[in-house]
Formats: C-alpha cells, sequence, structure tokens
C-alpha cells in the first residue's frame, strides 16, 4: 500500500507538470505527453494501474479513427498527414487514462494548482508583451486581443482562465489544502480583467453564465430560491448595462446584431457587398459559406479540405481578401462536418454531451465546466485545430473522466 500511495503522489504530480509544461511552453507538448506516457507505462508494469474502459475516452478515440478515414480521401495527403498528427492527442490521451489509478486517489488540489501556475505565467508574459508594445507606441491596444495572450489564441487562454477560476471556487469549497479566499478573490477578480482586455465575445458571455449560476446557487443554498430570484434580477440588469455601455462589451454586441440583421434581410448581398473588417463579420460570413459546403456535401470533403473549399466559395462570392487569409470556419461544428461529414459531427456532440450528462449526474462540476465550455466555444472557433485546443481538452477531460471529485480534507497533506 505504501508503493501504491507513494506512485499515487507521482502520478498525479506527473499530470499536473504535464499539464503546466503543455500550456506555458506548447512546444514541449509532445515531449512532456511522451514522458508521462512512459511513467504511466512503468506503473501498468507494476500493478499501480488498472484498465478501465469510459465511453467519453472512446469516443474521443473514435473521432479520431473519423479523422483517419477523411485522410483517406483528402485531396491533400500531406495536409492530412500533418492534421493526423496535430490531433493525435485525442488518441493517446485516452489510451493513457485508459488506464487509471487503481485507488483512484487523484489529486486534483495539484492540478488545479497547476493550471492557476499556468495561467499566471502565460498571463504575466501576456503584461509583459503589453508593455513592450506600448513602449513602441502601440498605445492601449497593446494589452488587449493577442497582445494580452500572445503565445496561446484568446479564445482558448479564456478557456484555460474560466477553468482555473471554478477550480479555485471548488478547491475552497472543498477546503483543500492552500486555497484560502485572501488569494481567490484577487485571481477571480484578475480572471474577470484578463477576459475584458481578451476581447472574447464567446469568453465573456460563457464567464457572465458561469459566474451568474454560482452566484444564484450559493445564495439558493444559503438562504432560499426566492433570495437567488430576488438577486437574478439585478444580474441580468448588470448583464444589460454591460452590453449596452461598457465601450468594449457594447461594442462586440452591436456589431454581432447589426450583422446579423444585414444578413437576414438579404443573405447573398450580404456576402457579396460587405467588406468585412471585424472578427464578428468574418465569422458570419465563414459560417455561411460553410453551411453551404456542408449542405452540398454532408458526407465531408476529407480531413483538411476544408481550405480549398472556402476559399472557391469566397472567391465566388467575390471576398477574395478574405479568401486570401485562408480562414477555417471558426466553428468547430462546422469544420469537422466538411471534412468528416454530419456522422462526425453526430459523433463530436455526442462526446461533448457525455461529458456534460456524467458530469451532472456524478455532481463532478470540473468535467462539467469543462465539457459545457468546449461544447460553447465550438460555437465560435475551430477549438481542435490548435494544439492549444486539443491538448488542454484532451488533458483535461481524459482526468475528470476517469477519476471522481473526491473531498481532500484541509489537514490532510497535499
Amino acid at each position: 500500500m505504501k508503493d501504491q500511495a507513494t506512485y499515487d503522489k507521482n502520478y498525479s504530480l506527473a499530470v499536473s507538470l504535464t499539464l503546466f509544461f503543455c500550456l506555458v511552453i506548447p512546444r514541449l507538448a509532445g515531449p512532456v505527453l511522451l514522458l508521462l506516457a512512459v511513467w504511466i507505462v512503468l506503473g501498468g508494469l507494476n500493478g499501480y494501474l488498472k484498465f478501465r474502459l469510459n465511453g467519453g475516452l472512446v469516443m474521443f478515440a473514435l473521432l479520431y479513427a473519423f479523422y483517419g478515414i477523411g485522410s483517406l480521401y483528402s485531396n491533400h495527403p500531406d495536409l492530412a498527414a500533418e492534421g493526423m498528427v496535430q490531433k493525435l492527442s485525442l488518441l493517446v490521451v485516452p489510451i493513457l487514462f485508459s488506464f487509471p489509478l487503481k485507488s483512484k486517489n487523484f489529486r486534483f488540489n495539484w492540478l488545479i494548482i497547476s493550471l492557476v501556475g499556468a495561467v499566471t505565467v502565460l498571463s504575466l508574459y501576456g503584461i509583459g508583451n503589453g508593455i513592450y508594445g506600448y513602449s513602441q507606441g502601440g498605445g492601449f491596444s497593446s494589452f488587449l486581443t493577442v497582445g494580452i495572450s500572445p503565445i496561446h489564441h484568446p479564445t482558448y487562454f479564456m478557456c484555460f482562465w474560466i477553468l482555473a477560476m471554478v477550480g479555485v471556487y471548488i478547491g475552497w469549497k472543498r477546503q483543500w489544502k492552500y486555497f484560502h479566499l485572501k488569494w481567490i478573490i484577487p485571481f477571480v477578480v484578475i480572471g474577470g480583467i484578463f477576459h475584458v482586455l481578451s476581447l472574447s465575445l464567446a469568453g465573456i458571455l460563457y464567464l457572465m453564465i458561469v459566474v451568474g449560476y454560482l452566484v444564484l446557487y450559493e445564495i439558493g443554498k444559503r438562504w432560499s430560491w426566492k433570495a437567488s430570484l430576488g438577486v437574478l434580477i439585478p444580474v441580468l440588469l448588470i448583464g444589460y448595462l454591460s452590453i449596452n455601455y461598457v465601450p468594449i462589451v457594447r461594442g462586440q454586441y452591436q456589431s454581432a446584431k447589426k450583422y446579423a440583421q444585414e444578413y437576414a434581410s438579404a443573405p447573398e448581398d450580404f456576402i457579396r457587398n460587405t467588406n468585412p473588417w471585424t472578427g464578428s463579420q468574418e465569422r458570419l460570413i465563414l459560417w455561411i459559406v460553410s453551411s453551404e459546403i456542408l449542405s452540398e456535401s454532408p458526407m465531408g470533403l476529407g480531413t483538411k479540405n476544408y481550405d480549398d473549399a472556402i476559399y472557391k466559395r469566397l472567391k465566388h462570392y467575390g471576398q477574395h481578401r478574405m479568401a486570401a487569409k485562408h480562414l477555417n470556419p471558426h466553428n468547430q461544428y462546422l469544420t469537422t462536418g466538411i471534412e468528416i461529414g454530419i456522422a462526425g459531427i453526430i459523433l463530436f456532440v455526442a462526446t461533448l454531451m457525455y461529458g456534460v450528462v456524467l458530469g451532472l449526474r456524478r455532481k463532478h462540476w470540473l468535467l462539467l465546466v469543462a465539457s459545457s465550455s468546449l461544447m460553447f466555444h465550438c460555437l465560435f472557433e475551430a477549438m481542435l485545430e490548435r494544439q492549444s485546443g486539443i491538448v488542454f481538452f484532451c488533458l483535461m477531460l481524459g482526468v475528470f473522466y476517469m477519476y471522481p471529485l473526491m473531498r481532500t480534507p484541509k489537514k490532510v497533506e497535499a
């Protein structure tokens, strides 16, 4: 038992450090995942791990198999092969976490501390990058979007932040060691500020949903549902005021609303006559042309074939500047559909829903937030087209699928 307990601690440390280095130094993702694989193989050979089948992990592996089939009829075998390597985490991580600890005694507090450390390092680097840009005459814009998040796309960075914020909240609720309000409150506030600076409307909306729910949940638990209802009105009012009077949020919302109305009134004219200069305009046009491509090819065009298809369709509509950028659909569901068909979309949605349902059933809130966060952000970004998304979510969901969110008493050694 002593050897098992020692391995449990080292295993938890290995997974936590793997997460940290994959986020802080993305280029090390391959080597650190290989080291984790070696450690898991050693644990299996020594009898510390036991094979367990999990539906979510199986579906991730199946999704990778779908992409493999799609690569067989891709018009660009070289790009398809590159895409299969990029998405390798969809296969490797499920295999690794299909051999969990026999004791299931995973130290979630270490994982969340590692995540907090990673977003802190990334945030400090972003601030430094912003200061440098400002000193070079970039103005306050140096602290916005990619200025504040130069390593990862801002939307992905906000996914890291929101899970870290929820993680420290759960750690405080469960009385994990080191999880004290004196640092948790400033950390959460800073996380909110970074959401605004990222200019990610999806990140801000998801943050509002999570924070709103947690506030109402705590009030309802301490007092009554009537008290929660009484707070809901001012919360909605704050959201309304933010959308209408906070310049950054208002600009994003008003732009999205305006472009949607223009498209609804004259779809083809909107695509042909719009000269997109904002992300909202580009997204709407990309969603429209991607939907058209998917409707014409419901079986999919093959792995990594969306680039050519979107390029030709944008050219057809006279959007030459957008076509030259070689943009993806900025929606993972559409991206998956264009590559591997409607069947691929169904499998992907089922995979995400599995995590949401399992999180609710087990009251595993980290699993619920990770799954719902990925599901929500896939509406606005192709989350599986970057290593930042694939590695992060595969690692987190792999842990959350296989280990229950056990309470770690405050006095127990971390």
